[in-house]
């Protein structure tokens, strides 16, 4: 069986009427540069800007790319990201960035990022050659639900999401942003961070699972 990759594509949501599509373009840009940096072991092909409002790029099997897309996401709020997931093969060489690369595993993300269209701001949709309908199936509703969630979020937030993926203290938020401790654990509390956590843990041991499942099948 050959290889089986995670094509990955995003578009910004709503990007002819952003008041600055420059700075957005430049700030994309340095995201996915950190992003190609922070995980080069799991990339194949790099992330990079394809059509002006549009990324791809392409990874190795790995439950990582939701952390990814997370990252992406939460850098560029309050600029909202459509993705679409492909997982199968390609049909071409290995390129150093996700370029005039082909095969199954791109025209499914296209076809999911198309899909992504038809929903509100930042949502995530996941189609796959190599699992089931049901496997796929799965894996959408988890992704469905966190987009969902996430929408409810207010800027306030959004503000602090980064001091909480890195472990920070309510305190320690609140002495950063110069507010109170309750205040903070109201944020997190309205928010649902809790129940987003845990369902963030199973969505990344889902997609890991399946796919050291199809790895060992090969």
């Amino acid at each position: 069986m050959e290889n089986l990759y995670i094509g990955i594509i995003g578009d910004i949501v709503n990007s002819r009427e952003l008041r600055d599509r420059n700075h957005t373009q430049i700030k994309l840009e340095k995201t996915l540069q950190a992003i190609n940096k922070k995980y080069s072991e799991c990339i194949v092909s790099e992330f990079l800007i394809t059509l002006g409002d549009e990324f791809q790029g392409l990874l190795k099997p790995t439950a990582t790319a939701y952390r990814i897309l997370c990252e992406i996401t939460e850098e560029m709020y309050p600029v909202q990201i459509r993705f679409g997931l492909g997982y199968d093969k390609i049909s071409t060489n290995l390129k150093r960035e996700a370029l005039a690369m082909d095969g199954p595993v791109f025209y499914l993300a296209r076809e999911a990022v198309k899909t992504a269209h038809d929903s509100v701001g930042h949502t995530v949709v996941f189609k796959s050659g190599a699992l089931n309908v049901h496997e796929e199936t799965h894996i959408n509703l988890m992704f469905q639900s966190l987009s969902v969630i996430k929408k409810l979020w207010d800027d306030s937030f959004w503000k602090i999401i980064k001091y909480l993926r890195e472990g920070r203290t309510q305190s320690d938020i609140a002495n950063i942003i110069g507010t109170s401790q309750p205040y903070i654990s109201k944020l997190i509390r309205n928010a649902y961070w809790k129940e987003v956590k845990e369902l963030e843990v199973m969505t990344i041991q889902v997609l890991g699972s399946l796919m050291t499942s199809r790895k060992e099948n090969s």
